[in-house]
């Protein structure tokens, strides 16, 4: 059978919008579509904010996937979320494509199998949606890969101090966005690799396909590139990244 990813439901967490989602968006649950790259895109949308999704839209989505292709952006900013101020001890871990390694005193370098286990858990929820969409008969299921992270987070703490979610995220853990020292960034490539990595892993498992980034949407280290970077948002990429993932997405990704 040939899958119509044209006809595609476009959902998900916030590095939707990059593609395209309206992000101001005030209206009831619905399909809304919206012109890009050319083409019509429709996207799941209801109003953000800013924390995740309601119930509802995870209903919805699991009812729409019974007659429709679905495009998933899953999360995506588990390592910042988790990572990004420094923790104590600071860690590090093996990853054979990053060869750089935490000059923080003090770091300890962690199993591998560790930081996968970590990684797993945060898999928990997209393992069971995309069991729903199994079971509703979906005719094809898309995860895309979410953007690499981006250099020098220093550069972008004034930001960071204005961001919702990660003031909660800071004061929950007691910790001064002003004062806090971040993580390295290879430290934060590596999670990130690894939340792709497994991500893909599942993917395969449960019968849908995975989309990693786009190539030209990586610099020469694996970073985020500064075309695809926002300079007003430090855990999104985007609007550029988001016509490159489209592109990448309906196209031939040889």
């Amino acid at each position: 059978m040939t899958i119509r990813w044209d006809k595609a439901v476009f959902a998900g967490h916030s590095h939707l919008f990059a593609l395209g989602a309206p992000q101001g968006y005030d209206g009831p649950l619905e399909l809304v579509e919206i012109e890009r790259i050319g083409r019509p895109i429709r996207f799941l949308s209801e109003k953000w904010g800013g924390t995740g999704r309601s119930p509802d839209y995870w209903n919805r989505l699991v009812e729409l996937s019974a007659e429709n292709p679905v495009a998933f952006v899953y999360y995506g900013n588990h390592h910042y979320i988790k990572f990004m101020f420094r923790p104590t001890p600071m860690f590090d871990f093996y990853d054979p494509d990053v060869p750089a390694i935490s000059e923080v005193e003090g770091t300890i370098v962690l199993p591998r199998s560790l930081i996968i286990a970590e990684v797993h858990k945060s898999l928990v929820p997209l393992n069971i949606l995309l069991e729903k969409f199994r079971k509703a008969g979906c005719p094809g299921v898309r995860v895309l890969g979410t953007p690499a992270p981006k250099r020098d987070s220093n550069a972008y703490r004034d930001i960071l101090m204005r961001l919702p979610h990660i003031k909660q995220v800071a004061a929950a853990a007691g910790i001064e966005i002003a004062e806090a020292e971040m993580s390295p960034e290879c430290v934060l490539l590596k999670m990130w690799r690894a939340t792709q990595q497994e991500t893909e892993a599942l993917c395969l498992k449960m019968g849908a396909e995975f989309i990693p980034v786009p190539p030209k949407s990586l610099d020469e280290d694996g970073y985020l590139a500064d075309s695809c970077s926002s300079p007003d948002d430090f855990t999104h990429a985007n609007a550029f990244y988001g016509e490159l993932m489209l592109d990448w997405f309906f196209n031939d990704r040889k």
